[in-house]
């Protein structure tokens, strides 16, 4: 028997399926069924698309045109100006409008303006200036100030007068020893006047004192005479010591004080750098003992954080403030907690512009900037290195976009200021956005696009400016949570009050609750959430209690349980503001222990170590000293403590703060302060006592003068280098200080002057010795008067310079003025005379070719620019290379060329002259303008490829022939050929711009058009005269406040049309009949342009109604794509049974085959 040949196609049959890639050729068949249908609508889409960002240019571009445009009417310059002799005057246009070309002569000025100038103190005073920028004057004054006036300085015999009929006059009170600077600055507020302090010469200072220039602003000051002499003597002389105060033993001084020397503090042994307890018979307990007047009762306090300063002596400063730190919002998982509340005022780390990401991208063959479609930025700013980005701060993350971003997004990977890896996706901005993170990055590893966006595609990546809160004092933070929040944490960083760093991890509150760091914080740099925040978040502080003492006074810290094995911190200020940080060892069960020193301020208590129960602290009490007058020290030692210092605070006699340092006596001996107190806060030893030490007060004298006097300090050498505090009452019994500067070897004087004197100090060390006294009464009570005397014949003082008119002659014309600046004289032209005598100078004014061109070429390249953008917006790329414009082949964009190209060929009416051929009156019954103007004329010439060029023959023809014409570029005209008549002419007028011939007619006005019983028969009509019919009438109404309206706001009166917005206006009661005027009304052509960009380039609803029309072609499109999605959809399916029937025939096939392979093989084995 022969073999069954095997069968080639069933052993080639794949026994596991047909071995086809389905899904290959299923998604060919459809992508071959649908891209036909698909791909136009996708092209049509991104058209629609371009084209709405094209609508937004051209928007954009007609805007900045005519922003340039109008922005010319404010700037250009036609006429110019100029003097034959610029060292003579100099002049310059201030308005265009009012500006006539011509030539004016300026010649014998006599004189220049000048203002009246005095200098205080007075000439022939005392005192002859002042030794310092901020001396005090000698007295008390009134003044009285006349601004406004004349001087007439007559003959010797005949008084001098000042004429103050025109003027304003002020009274003036001035504090005895108010400051030279204080009474310039007083003086310089009157209107008229200025005054300054200025340094004559190296230490020599007066009151500068001028009005305005003009002979008619003079100014006048009187006071009282002057007071008698009286010298005493107050101290004798003596050696002073370094800083030491002068003894009050002159023959006007008398004991106030006797001594005593244990009324300070009583006998006491004092620990090392310890203060002495201030009480003496003269101490007073104030304040007293409180017990827990620093921090009530507390217990449960954690290991070395600190006791809550909520005692009866604390107050709430500052307060609690629920989101000082941070608004309410809600945090990403791990995200930051950001510092923005209204504490956040510490600038952490700055805003650092592209600090991460310079603008990324490449360039593509169209020159456009642009990054790939989900790409990773370049990490490349100036806060980058090697690719990454690691803060000292965490901070905020900023994109800015060029283009519309808006349907991308970039997403942020780094790790926050905990550690814990984050990151954040932050949605694109619209163009020219920046948008920001929410998170702050402390390191930034990468940065990528997702999507895409138009061009230019390109971001800037920048560092957002960190803000942190501090402090005035340290507080405890709080965290209110709006979800449960009691399953994580937030991490707290920033630094303690010693300005150590802090960090601390809160464990969040259940939702509506708030959680409280355990440790104050005087600054928070960042607070991060550990794990996912479950609602909003906000953070604050703690309202926080501070201490601040009357007097300095000694801290008490009472311990519920035994803390004898840990320590307290103390931290506040001595009795002089310097810091004081203490550690206090804690006391046994029930028991308290004090501070050595005495605090002023306590702003924090910190335990060091876990206390075993409940801790209070109060202060301890304190005695003060308050002298009746400054009074020196004494401090008696029972041992040797010439080794040692002692250091007193208090304050000197005018209540500043004074120390002084003294070094200890030896054993039994008594040591004196240089200085007087007239309170003692405190006395604190610097080393150790040998043994007990007593404090007390010195006898004092003072002196107290019969009536107010300056002191005098005589100088045994040269205490130039030196001053002398002088301390006492003025004539009100008020106390007043003054530093007087000593002298070489001579005496020195105070500028105020004293009823009483209770303590002279040298600030420095004196050459040789010193005595004060007192000089002779106040003889400088004139130094602000201008009169040398007020008797008959009053006589001026010599004025530093009297007031003066500028005077010349203005083409023979003689002219004074108040100013050597002259407005008002020459129309449009300003002119500043610079010197007297000469020959004067010739101003000559003229249109400038040089400027009007330059105008017209401005204009020019602004239209070109405009049409520059229209025409790329529409272009048509005929290449093939689909490089067309965002709005080709659209209308709306052709059109705008169009009614630019129209707009450009329209005249400007108001410039010409009037219709000469009228036969009728009425505004509608004449040409608006029988020569008006065309841009062509001035220069604007139109080429073929729709360009506008400049045109130099037709500007030069123009401007010889007819220069005023250029008026009609920036000028609008709203004018009437007779001077008496003033033209009210509104922009939304709807009187036509035109030139018109008006006549007054006396017989036909209200009262026989109207009707109205006014009587009034005053009228215009628009024709020349005996024009008829003339049916349009403005009618005359008024006067108010003088002035006579002409107008035809309503169409009943007079018949015709109504012009609402236009009217003439004049004082004239008696225009005369048949009397013609020529009325002007033109819009420039920048009024113009503005009115046609607002009309016609830009309306608003005409570009909207684009806009929205491109957008619903936009949604319907995007309505399309979605059925064409849900078809192919559907054949995918479709296709895919087909398949998969086909897969399980060729299944069923590669069964059979094997059945007839068995069937050959067993047949051949038979």
């Amino acid at each position: 028997m022969s073999d069954i040949a095997s069968n080639d196609y069933i052993s080639q049959i794949n026994r596991n399926g047909s071995g086809l890639n389905i899904p290959q050729i299923v998604g060919a068949i459809v992508d071959a069924d649908i891209d036909p249908i698909k791909n136009p609508v996708v092209a049509r889409q991104e058209k629609v698309e371009t084209a709405i960002s094209g609508l937004a240019q051209l928007k954009q571009s007609s805007e900045l045109t005519k922003t340039n445009i109008s922005k010319m009417k404010g700037t250009a310059s036609f006429y110019s100006t100029t003097s034959s002799d610029v060292n003579q005057l100099i002049s310059s246009v201030t308005n265009q409008a009012l500006v006539k070309p011509g030539t004016s002569k300026i010649t014998d000025i006599s004189q220049l303006a000048q203002a009246m100038s005095f200098s205080v103190p007075a000439p022939g005073s005392t005192t002859a200036h002042y030794t310092a920028a901020n001396a005090g004057i000698a007295s008390a004054y009134s003044l009285t100030i006349k601004v406004g006036g004349t001087y007439t300085d007559n003959a010797d015999g005949t008084a001098d007068v000042f004429d103050s009929s025109a003027a304003t006059t002020t009274t003036l009170n001035l504090n005895s020893g108010e400051s030279i600077a204080s009474v310039a600055q007083k003086l310089d507020a009157i209107t008229g006047l200025n005054a300054r302090v200025s340094m004559i010469e190296t230490g020599k200072y007066k009151i500068i004192i001028t009005g305005e220039t003009g002979v008619s602003n003079g100014f006048e000051i009187s006071t009282g005479p002057a007071t008698g002499a009286n010298p005493a003597s107050i101290s004798t002389a003596a050696q002073v010591a370094n800083n030491g105060s002068l003894n009050i033993d002159g023959s006007l001084s008398a004991g106030a004080a006797g001594a005593d020397p244990n009324g300070i503090s009583e006998t006491r042994t004092v620990a090392a750098n310890a203060p002495l307890t201030l009480g003496g018979t003269l101490a007073t307990l104030n304040p007293v003992a409180d017990p827990d007047g620093v921090s009530t009762s507390r217990a449960g306090l954690k290991a070395n954080a600190p006791l809550s300063l909520g005692g009866t002596l604390a107050t709430l400063n500052p307060v609690a403030d629920s989101d000082g730190i941070s608004v309410s919002r809600s945090p990403a998982a791990n995200g930051s907690v950001n510092t923005d509340g209204i504490l956040a005022a510490t600038t952490i780390r700055s805003a650092v512009d592209e600090g991460i990401s310079r603008r990324n991208g490449t360039v593509n063959p169209a020159g456009k900037v642009y990054l790939a479609d989900n790409s990773d930025l370049i990490l490349d700013g100036g806060s980058a290195s090697s690719g990454s980005v690691t803060l000292v701060d965490p901070q905020r993350v900023a994109f800015h976009t060029y283009s519309d971003a808006s349907g991308a997004s970039f997403t942020i990977f780094g790790t926050n200021a905990g550690g814990t890896t984050i990151q954040e996706t932050v949605t694109g901005g619209s163009g020219g956005q920046t948008v920001t993170s929410l998170n702050e990055f402390q390191t930034i590893t990468r940065i990528k696009l997702n999507g895409s966006y138009g061009d230019p595609k390109t971001v800037k990546v920048s560092l957002v400016e960190k803000k942190g809160v501090t402090n005035s004092s340290p507080q405890k933070v709080t965290i209110a949570s709006g979800g449960n929040d009691s399953g994580i944490q937030y991490r707290i960083i920033g630094t303690k009050a010693d300005g150590g760093s802090l960090t601390e991890l809160v464990t969040g509150a259940t939702a509506g609750g708030t959680a409280t760091s355990s440790y104050e914080f005087k600054t928070i740099t960042s607070i991060t959430a550990v794990g996912t925040p479950a609602g909003t978040v906000t953070a604050g502080v703690e309202a926080k209690g501070t201490i601040t003492n009357a007097v300095p006074q000694k801290v008490t810290i009472s311990s519920g349980g035994n803390d004898s094995g840990i320590f307290f911190d103390v931290v506040g200020t001595n009795a002089d503001g310097s810091a004081r940080t203490e550690r206090v060892a804690g006391a046994s069960a029930g028991q308290t222990a004090t501070s050595f020193y005495e605090f002023k301020t306590i702003t924090s208590i910190t335990a060091v170590g876990t206390p075993a129960g409940t801790v209070t602290a109060g202060v301890e009490a304190k005695g003060t000293i308050n002298n009746a007058v400054p009074q020196k020290v004494t401090i008696s030692s029972g041992g040797n403590d010439a080794g040692i210092f002692f250091d007193v605070v208090g304050t000197n006699a005018d209540g500043s703060a004074r120390t002084e340092r003294m070094t200890g006596a030896t054993a039994g001996g008594t040591v004196t302060t240089e200085g007087d107190f007239l309170t003692v806060t405190s006395i604190t030893a610097v080393g150790t006592p040998a043994g007990t030490v007593i404090a007390g007060v010195a006898a004092k004298s003072i002196v107290t003068n019969a009536a107010a006097r300056k002191v005098t300090i005589t100088s045994g050498a040269d205490d130039r280098g030196i001053t002398f505090k002088v301390v006492g009452t003025n004539a009100s019994n008020v106390t007043i200080t003054e530093t007087v500067t000593g002298a070489n070897g001579g005496m020195a004087t105070s500028v105020n002057e004293f009823k009483t004197i209770t303590s002279i100090t040298a600030v420095g060390d004196p050459a040789g010795t010193v005595s004060a006294g007192i000089s002779g009464g106040n003889t400088d009570s004139r130094v602000f008067d201008v009169w040398n005397n007020t008797d008959a014949p009053a006589t001026l003082r010599t004025f530093d310079q009297a007031a003066k008119d500028l005077k010349f002659k203005l083409d023979g014309l003689d002219v004074d003025r108040a100013s050597n600046t002259v407005t008002d004289v020459i129309p449009g032209i300003s002119f500043e005379v610079k010197a007297a005598g000469g020959a004067g100078a010739e101003i000559k004014t003229a249109l400038s070719k040089t400027d009007v061109q330059k105008t017209v070429e401005g204009f020019v390249d602004e239209l070109n620019a405009y049409k520059a953008d229209l025409r790329a917006l529409s272009f048509t790329d005929t290449s093939g290379a689909g490089e067309h414009g965002d709005l080709f082949g659209d209308d709306y964009v052709k059109s705008r060329l169009r009614a630019l190209a129209d707009f450009m060929l329209k005249p400007i009416n108001g410039y010409g002259s009037p219709d000469t051929t009228r036969t009728a009156g009425g505004v509608e019954n004449a040409a608006l303008d029988a020569n008006p103007v065309y841009l062509a004329q001035l220069g604007f010439k139109t080429e073929t490829n729709g360009t506008i060029t400049f045109d130099q023959r037709a500007f030069d023809s123009t401007f010889t022939n007819s220069p005023d014409r250029f008026a009609a570029l920036i000028e609008d005209r709203a004018t009437s050929s007779e001077p008496d008549i003033t033209v009210i002419w509104s922009s939304a007028s709807t009187m036509p711009a035109g030139v018109y011939d008006f006549t007054h007619e006396n017989d036909h006005g209200r009262n026989s058009i109207l009707g109205d019983g006014s009587g009034d028969e005053y009228s215009f009509y628009v024709g020349k005269a005996a024009t008829n019919p003339h049916n349009e009438h403005f009618l005359r109404y008024g006067p108010e406040n003088g002035t006579y309206t002409y107008s035809k706001p309503d169409n009943t009166f007079g018949g015709g049309n109504f012009y609402s917005g236009f009217s003439l206006r004049t004082s004239n009661a008696t225009i005369s009949n048949d009397r013609e005027q020529i009325i002007s009304l033109g819009k420039s052509f920048t009024t113009l342009f503005a009115e046609f960009h607002d009309d016609i380039l830009n309306n608003t609803y005409e570009h909207r109604r684009q806009v929205e029309t491109y957008q619903d072609k936009a949604d319907e499109l995007a309505k399309r794509l979605s059925v064409i999605e849900l078809r192919s959809n559907a054949l995918a399916q479709s296709y895919n049974s087909q398949f998969q029937a086909m897969e399980s025939n060729v299944t069923g096939f590669n069964s059979t085959g094997d059945m007839l392979t068995n069937y050959v093989a067993q047949w051949n084995k038979s």
